[in-house]
């Protein structure tokens, strides 16, 4: 091997340039260059061998992904909602083609667009009269995407509309003897009111999101913002499919050069080194891998491994000169023809397109076995950045040059936003509350309120008649903080106070007290209405939060001084264990911790962790050596027990056995602190919130993709310790 790296000559360079500056893009760029070169070093690939790159994603922002994920839930819910009818209206077991139709025939307002008809549900549930069809032919754009499908008389279909586009129709301006009505008139009075209403939504939220200054609130606007544009674009794309006159390259998915920045440089960047680097869009990997039976009709995405499975497709779309992709496109568009003139119900699994080899299904379908998922977690918690230096809005020069102002922050949120207050009872028990806004309140927070006083008011008011949230919040909104301007006016005394008040008045004890102290014209002059806006109310999950600083005012009670916040996020766990392994012992450091130190030992992060912990047993101490340090994004080698036996040779067996970190906390049990690590399988791409979590032993025979273990029951290896995975996904074993 050494040889071979030997008579390689050239390297990719550094991927550096000055025209191209989004620093996640050229992170990616310096692990693509890490990866190509390590390959190249293993003799695996040349100059001479051929790149295939799928286009990519934009890189959005993290609001942006917010927004995606609540755009997607929201959908998901419909279809939900949509099944159910379905289901009520016959449907046994409604699939996502059953719910795309029922979506299409509500977003038509149940009529054909293209000849007007009213589309009743028993028709649709038949579909006999009625399918899915592409609005801009899918042999030209191998669009498939719900924004160019609609929900079309099949008669008009197979004998008007055919492969054209909905401008080229002989009824889409006005109305013929055949055809009574105008496409054009019923597509704007169906998606233009959607449109309007969407884009009058998004400039809404725009101004908003402009208008915003407070940083949480920024986020939830900015958020709010891609949620209205994503409607927007989806019924702007929906009325764009019925008025082009003709179909430009923006609406073909066939075209083999990417238009996002990060894609084209990659390209040209590959290009450097390699001799015949291509692109595809990677909806073309859908159509082969149905084709070739290797993607079933849902893609199950919730394992890293189908990328592996979408790259080994991509390669079988390059072939020894620039003919064969052309006839390869050519099968594909004529493929789509012979499918949609027959019944777009035929699934795409009969696409006509040869295989590579004879067992390419069997062996793609292997893949998900044998792919072991390097995953790159860099701690960049202390990484600095560095901020050109500006005075009076100009840069700042030194001899010529720029200067730069070095940071010294801490990335990561150091704590919840929340503000909470000790508050002690009268049998010495603190426990701890914050402010809530009364349009917030929920039922559940009736019994949690700290003025129980206040909550008493409230459901002699009428609980009993409140049936939700919005109920009890406009109950709330009604309870003013002195209650009745004239029967205050009336008061002049303590016995006109106790005659004039309702017995329920929360206020009463308050408003004596103030005439108690002559302060007859002070309660004259405070006494008008006035709304509660939030209330105290207690928060049960709070146990041990952080003091952030405090108040400047003095208190009574020393604890009333503390400004007191919920840690948002923990930086390591250090593990501990006796040499016999008897003993064990953790220490969670805290973001907020790990800053402080940071702050106050000249800005380094060395020594944080402690080599020896001193632990208590049974009155006697012991000193516990570390063993390790975890993060999120560790990755764990698995065992049963101390005695269970790692096979280093056994690439599957190695697989089942990895995990990452993915959360780390701690709690007290008793006077002891119990340290959780939350564990999901390496090759598990779905949220961690979707999945069932599992405690107890690992056990090679029982798969799980989320588990959950304190360190006192955690037997691994772990990552950079005793074993290490290299760039191009070898475990290799360091004890």
């Amino acid at each position: 091997m050494t040889d071979v790296y030997e008579q390689v000559e050239e390297k990719l360079d550094e991927p550096f340039t000055s025209s191209f500056r989004n620093p996640m893009a050229m992170r990616m760029m310096q692990m693509l260059k890490k990866l190509i070169n390590q390959l190249i070093h293993e003799g695996k690939i040349y100059s001479s061998t051929q790149v295939v790159v799928e286009v990519a994603r934009e890189l959005n922002s993290a609001n942006y992904r917010a927004a995606l994920r609540t755009y997607q839930r929201n959908r998901e819910k419909e279809n939900d909602s949509y099944r159910q009818e379905l289901i009520k209206a016959g449907v046994s077991k409604p699939d996502s083609r059953w719910v795309k139709k029922y979506r299409l025939w509500l977003e038509q307002d149940r009529t054909c667009l293209y000849t007007g008809k009213s589309i009743p549900l028993t028709a649709l549930i038949e579909g006999t009269d009625f399918d899915l069809e592409h609005t801009l032919p899918r042999s030209k754009t191998f669009n498939n995407e719900l924004s160019n499908l609609t929900l079309c008389h099949k008669a008009y279909n197979s004998k008007v509309k055919d492969e054209k586009i909905p401008t080229e129709c002989p009824n889409y301006e006005a109305e013929t003897s055949n055809w009574p009505n105008s496409i054009k008139n019923t597509v704007d009075h169906t998606y233009g009111p959607r449109l309007e209403a969407a884009d009058k939504a998004f400039r809404v939220a725009k101004r908003r999101k402009e208008n915003t200054s407070d940083p949480e609130a920024k986020d939830r606007a900015i958020q709010r913002y891609h949620l209205a544009k994503m409607e927007k674009d989806y019924w702007k794309e929906k009325m764009a499919t019925f008025t082009i006159t003709e179909i430009s390259s923006r609406w073909k998915n066939s075209q083999l050069r990417d238009t996002q920045m990060i894609t084209r440089y990659s390209i040209a960047y590959l290009k450097s080194y390699f001799k015949r680097v291509y692109s595809f869009k990677g909806g073309l990997t859908n159509v082969l891998g149905k084709a070739w039976n290797v993607i079933d009709d849902t893609k199950d995405r919730s394992k890293h491994s189908h990328h592996a499975v979408d790259a080994a497709l991509l390669t079988c779309m390059v072939t020894s000169d620039r003919c064969g992709l052309s006839m390869l496109y050519d099968q594909i568009s004529q493929a789509y023809r012979e499918v949609e003139h027959y019944d777009y119900a035929v699934s795409v699994k009969k696409l006509k397109i040869d295989k590579p080899w004879d067992t390419v299904t069997e062996d793609l379908k292997n893949y998900e076995n044998e792919v072991l998922i390097y995953h790159h977690d860099l701690d960049r918690t202390f990484r600095q950045t560095k901020k050109r230096l500006k005075r009076g809005g100009f840069t700042v020069k030194a001899g010529g040059k720029q200067t730069f102002k070095q940071g010294k922050g801490v990335r990561g949120k150091l704590h919840k936003e929340t503000h909470y207050r000790a508050i002690v009872n009268n049998d010495g028990k603190v426990r701890y509350a914050y402010r809530k806004k009364v349009t917030t309140l929920e039922l559940k927070d009736l019994k949690n309120i700290v003025d129980q006083n206040l909550a008493q008011q409230i459901i002699a008011s009428g609980l009993s008649e409140i049936k939700s949230q919005e109920h009890l919040v406009q109950q709330v909104l009604q309870i003013k903080t002195i209650e009745g301007k004239k029967n205050i006016n009336e008061i002049k005394s303590e016995e006109d106070a106790l005659r004039l008040l309702p017995d329920s008045n929360h206020w009463k004890a308050q408003i004596l007290e103030i005439i108690r102290e002559g302060g007859i014209k002070q309660l004259h002059q405070n006494g008008l209405q006035r709304k509660i806006k939030a209330v105290r109310v207690f928060a049960n999950d709070v146990k041990s939060p952080i003091e952030l600083k405090r108040n400047p005012y003095p208190a009574k009670i020393e604890a009333r001084e503390q400004v007191l916040v919920k840690n948002e996020s923990n930086y390591c766990m250090a593990l501990y264990r006796s040499d016999d392994g008897k003993k064990r012992g953790m220490q969670v450091i805290s973001l907020m911790d790990a800053a402080t130190y940071y702050r106050h030992n000249d800005f380094k992060v060395t020594g944080i962790v402690s080599d020896t912990l001193s632990v208590v047993s049974r009155g006697k101490e012991h000193i516990l050596p570390l063993t390790g340090v975890i993060k999120r994004g560790t990755m764990l080698i698995l065992k049963s027990k101390d005695t269970d036996t790692i096979n280093w040779d056994n690439d599957t067996e190695l697989l089942k056995r990895l995990y990452v970190v993915i959360g780390i906390s701690s709690y007290m049990q008793g006077s002891n602190p119990v340290g959780e690590i939350m564990l999901k399988h390496a090759m598990i791409a779905s949220p961690s919130s979707l999945l069932k979590r599992k405690k107890g032993e690992f056990s090679l025979s029982e798969y799980h993709p989320l588990r959950h273990r304190s360190h006192t029951n955690l037997n691994a290896a772990i990552e950079n310790i005793d074993f290490k995975v290299s760039i191009t996904g070898q475990i290799v074993n360091l004890t």
